[in-house]
């Protein structure tokens, strides 16, 4: 799944109050240390936060770390939205493992995203009802090229792109915050 398929698929998840985790960390590459981790890592979980919730956190709160370099190499960050969603997102790229994963409660379970191992794992409860989990595994692909082919189809077919430019001010004002 994608994040358009997944949002209509698992609906029940994104209703309010919801509670989405995104985590993304790494050992250190040496890659993109001219910038923290908010700009290189962080900004596309802020954009993905955006799009699925469909509201502008109303604050935020963040925490970081220079661990190799004089640029943050460490931010936690929590979210609160109007509707009562909350969310933390935590980038790193001296970590000891790599993880990158979505994971979302509320009263519908708990829906796991691990983007390592191309894996959606769910854990649905229910107070009168049998509870179930289940793990549905989807191909891996190259976001960025899916980004790139949805982007030259907007020009091409004149039609809106996925991301438009206010969804881009909106995440760097978003990193400005953090």
């Amino acid at each position: 799944h994608n994040a358009w398929e997944m949002k209509e698929v698992y609906a029940d998840y994104f209703k309010a109050p919801a509670h989405i985790t995104l985590k993304r960390v790494a050992p250190f590459k040496g890659r993109a240390t001219d910038v923290d981790v908010v700009q290189d890592l962080m900004i596309h979980d802020l954009d993905l936060l955006v799009y699925l919730f469909k509201e502008t956190p109303i604050s935020v709160d963040a925490v970081g770390y220079k661990m190799r370099t004089k640029k943050y190499d460490y931010v936690s960050a929590n979210f609160k939205f109007q509707s009562g969603h909350r969310a933390t997102i935590t980038v790193g790229r001296n970590q000891t493992k790599e993880v990158r994963e979505l994971e979302i409660s509320n009263t519908t379970g708990t829906l796991l995203i691990d983007l390592m191992r191309n894996e959606i794992i769910e854990a649905r409860g229910s107070f009168d009802g049998p509870e179930f989990t289940k793990t549905i595994p989807y191909e891996k692909r190259d976001h960025l090229m899916l980004e790139h082919k949805h982007f030259y189809e907007s020009i091409i077919n004149n039609k809106a792109p996925v991301v438009n430019i206010d969804d881009g001010i909106l995440a760097v004002r978003l990193i400005d915050k953090v």
